[in-house]
């Protein structure tokens, strides 16, 4: 009986997506997070640089929480996550380019890095709107009564991205 109930929130076929969304979109950015940390210390050899990669996103996500809480609560939420996936493609894009030989072979490395942080910055932007549309759209795809149970699997998934994310980024 006990068994059975851990599973209850998963019979909610929104609730899967929206689990393997959020596992989906965690391990992208702990992959990428790791990634960039090895680029910009591969450009510039400087350790303080690898903080200021933290700072450049947490900077816009904590300065935009409150008007993109107060925007996503005027918004349909299923729209704003797709937008900020769409968003989190594009960054992804341009750090695919920022990170080719043609454009680091074009480029000084202060030109290399001034871009990496920009778009990192704009990852913390994108991050200030994901987050409240993700926790909203949680209460709208598993009914009341699931909510701990689905609270528990949302935070496994969580959990599970942000340990594997790191470990499959430096394996590939």
């Amino acid at each position: 009986m006990a068994f059975s109930n851990s599973f209850s929130s998963l019979q909610y076929p929104p609730f899967r997506n929206y689990l393997i969304q959020r596992f989906s979109i965690l391990l992208a950015i702990s992959m990428q997070s790791l990634v960039i940390g090895w680029e910009i210390y591969k450009v510039t050899n400087d350790p303080l640089s690898l903080g200021l990669i933290g700072l450049a996103e947490i900077i816009p996500a904590i300065g935009l929480a409150l008007f993109a809480g107060h925007f996503v609560d005027k918004q349909d939420k299923r729209k704003v996550l797709i937008w900020c996936a769409i968003a989190f493609i594009a960054s992804n894009l341009l750090f695919l380019f920022a990170t080719l030989f043609w454009f680091q072979g074009q480029s000084d490395n202060q030109a290399i890095v001034f871009t990496m942080y920009s778009i990192t910055f704009v990852g913390g932007v994108i991050r200030a709107y994901m987050v409240p549309a993700s926790f909203t759209a949680f209460g709208k795809v598993v009914p009341r009564e699931a909510y701990a149970n689905a609270a528990t699997w949302s935070s496994a998934a969580w959990q599970l991205g942000a340990v594997l994310g790191p470990g499959l980024g430096g394996f590939i």
